[in-house]
């Protein structure tokens, strides 16, 4: 896999990646010690891909220290076709 990016979801610490992958699925995978280990690799099916480079990032409120945050992801939402940009958007840490 390649073309990864990463973001902190919640307020924990927490660090998920995301991950370019040939299968036409994002591929994912969560840290709880801030990125020096990683869980398992899982294909995420709600994230179909052409094989391409994604976005992910998270928005915190600083008014609200206790607000998990919006997670943010963007790629164009295609299995084969690099078209239709799509943004998603979670507010339960994705």
């Amino acid at each position: 896999m390649d073309e990864s990016t990463v973001t902190e979801v919640g307020t924990d610490g927490e660090i998920v990646i995301n991950m370019r992958s040939t299968s036409r699925l994002r591929a994912v995978a969560t840290s709880k010690d801030g990125g020096v280990n990683f869980g398992e690799i899982k294909f995420d099916t709600g994230l179909q891909d052409p094989v391409c480079e994604a976005s992910i990032t998270t928005i915190f409120n600083a008014k609200n220290e206790s607000n998990n945050g919006v997670v943010m992801f963007s790629n164009p939402n295609m299995a084969k076709s690099r078209s239709k940009l799509t943004i998603k958007f979670s507010d339960d840490n994705a």
